[in-house]
């Protein structure tokens, strides 16, 4: 069953503290980042795929791009094309770019 993450990064002079959530695929982690999980509805904004290594990681990264840690991990399913059931955290529309978390 695939895999996601949620991890919080900071540290990093040049960006603001925020979340990145790492889904992985066959070769490669499909990756989003919002500022807050505070709301019930977050936007999501596509960043460049990362490599699988990033799926679990905790720690500093390379060029002083500040730390990161996990908050949440698991397993999630695909409903449909553009629907991602993430356990435990909520439902990614993938066309919408838009995450529900559960409450």
């Amino acid at each position: 069953m695939p895999r996601f993450s949620l991890a919080y990064h900071f540290g990093w002079k040049h960006h603001k503290k925020h979340y990145d959530l790492f889904i992985e695929t066959r070769d490669h982690l499909e990756t989003y980042s919002f500022k807050k999980l505070s709301d019930k509805q977050i936007i999501l904004k596509t960043k460049q795929r990362h490599r699988k290594k990033y799926l679990l990681y905790e720690g500093t990264i390379s060029k002083n791009r500040g730390c990161i840690t996990i908050v949440k991990n698991g397993n999630y399913i695909t409903k449909n094309k553009n629907l991602l059931a993430l356990y435990g955290l909520g439902i990614i529309n993938k066309k919408t770019k838009e995450l529900t978390l559960e409450r």
